[in-house]
């Protein structure tokens, strides 16, 4: 009987895997491996159909940064053999988990046995993540080390040409290198099926809400000041399709200080802007359709595109001292079309 493992570190691959396990191509045996620094209940509220699945939560290893992994390779190599005597498909992310390189070796699984998981904006134009500059130093020390291999292929997704599967929400405009032979996997109806069964209450400030601001890791990454944050918003909230509206919400990445972004809005905009909660927003995209999607371009964007079309106005507004990447601005463009208005000034 074949088994597929998938190694996942946020919300959204725990999602993207159950839809590719619902999707039924690799195996009847399968194990969700969680590797966040949170357990999967800080995430999904026990009632979720999140835990109606096989999950093995390693989140008490704290498995985040490098040198992290390296202390603890043998106690998550057991933790693994324990639940699995052989890998025949290893289902990863775009920017793979250290976990993926340890039991790619330990396992001896072949690239043309590994699967990408579809992992937002990714999947759909060239790029290699991490950088070559951050590979390199960690590849050098693995192998003075005599640790194991770090992946050094130009890109983990559809430009590593070995990979043997990609699945994809848009499986028709998803990157892949040009000599790649990977199959592609189309899990877009698995995916609506499984965020409709999730069992996740909807907050009700989401249906509510005319404008979402979309922003990435603020405070916990020192991207922005406070006084640059709330002209950012100011600047956001100025938009002829958005100053007349009468419920803004800003949803914070999953990554964020939560209590330092709460008291920066607050005391800077009163009750003029709720901050709702860091889960991952595909959880609520039935209750954010028909509105204004704003501020930083990100996989719910796309995500919300391919699921439901341009029901959604968004408006990407890139920050002031940091302009961000023109390739994923201009792949978004070409992607999502008249539906997305990116603001140049």
């Amino acid at each position: 009987m074949l088994t597929s493992v998938y190694i996942t570190n946020n919300p959204l691959h725990v999602l993207y895997s159950i839809a590719l396990i619902k999707k039924a191509v690799f195996g009847e045996e399968y194990l969700i491996v969680w590797c966040g620094t949170q357990s999967l209940e800080k995430h999904f509220p026990e009632t979720s159909s999140i835990f109606d699945y096989r999950v093995l939560d390693l989140s008490h290893l704290q498995l985040d940064y490098y040198f992290d992994f390296q202390k603890k390779y043998k106690a998550f190599l057991s933790e693994i053999v324990n639940h699995v005597q052989k890998i025949d498909y290893l289902v990863t992310c775009f920017d793979t988990h250290l976990g993926f390189e340890a039991l790619r070796n330990h396992y001896s699984v072949h690239w043309d046995q590994v699967v990408i998981l579809e992992d937002g904006i990714g999947n759909y134009f060239r790029s290699t993540m991490p950088l070559l500059r951050r590979q390199i130093p960690k590849s050098i020390l693995n192998f003075l080390k005599r640790g194991y291999l770090l992946n050094m292929t130009r890109s983990n997704l559809g430009g590593n040409p070995k990979v043997g599967f990609i699945s994809a929400l848009a499986p028709e405009v998803v990157y892949k290198h040009r000599k790649s032979k990977a199959k592609i996997v189309s899990i877009k109806n698995e995916f609506r099926a499984t965020l409709e069964e999730l069992r996740v209450e909807i907050p009700k400030i989401y249906y509510e809400a005319d404008v979402l601001i979309s922003l990435t890791p603020i405070f916990s990454q020192n991207r922005m000041s406070e006084a640059e944050l709330v002209a950012y918003i100011n600047k956001i909230l100025s938009h002829p399709s958005i100053e007349g509206a009468t419920r803004v919400i800003i949803k914070p990445h999953p990554r964020e200080d939560l209590e330092t972004l709460e008291r920066v809005i607050f005391s800077n905009f009163g009750n003029k802007i709720d901050v709702a909660d860091r889960g991952s927003i595909e959880m609520y995209l039935p209750a954010l359709q028909n509105m204004i999607w704003a501020g930083l371009p990100s996989s719910g964007f796309l995500n919300s595109f391919w699921l439901y079309g341009a029901s959604n106005k968004y408006i990407v507004f890139p920050l002031f001292h940091k302009p961000f990447s023109p390739h994923v601005l201009q792949a978004l463009k070409k992607l999502m079309g008249s539906a997305l208005d990116i603001q140049n000034d």
